[in-house]
């Protein structure tokens, strides 16, 4: 079991390591690009289907405190999965007893 334990985390290791965090000009680059669409979307479509204006907001900027909260919550979700998991496959110490 502890050989599995340690090929999920190298697994898991590297998945996460391949996709390495992008810098911020590039993170503007594509958040103005994702605007412009949605503008161009709302300024083209017909009248009947945007029945009110729409605010769009430019000045959103990604929040690092939930990134990295988010992926320590994935984190804490995939070890209690695995403890769940193994605690399954083996049963727990408690009832042995």
């Amino acid at each position: 079991m502890k050989n599995l334990h340690e090929n999920f985390g190298k697994t898991l290791a590297r998945l996460l390591g391949e996709c390495p965090r992008p810098s911020s000009a590039r993170m503007e680059s594509g958040i103005n690009r994702v605007w412009e669409r949605l503008h161009s979307e709302i300024v083209d479509a017909p009248a009947e289907i945007v029945s009110e204006p729409l605010a769009v907001r430019t000045n959103w900027r990604p929040r690092v405190g939930f990134v990295d909260g988010t992926a320590m919550a994935g984190g804490s979700v995939v070890t209690l999965l695995a403890a769940f998991v193994r605690n399954l496959l083996h049963g727990s110490s408690s009832t042995d007893e």
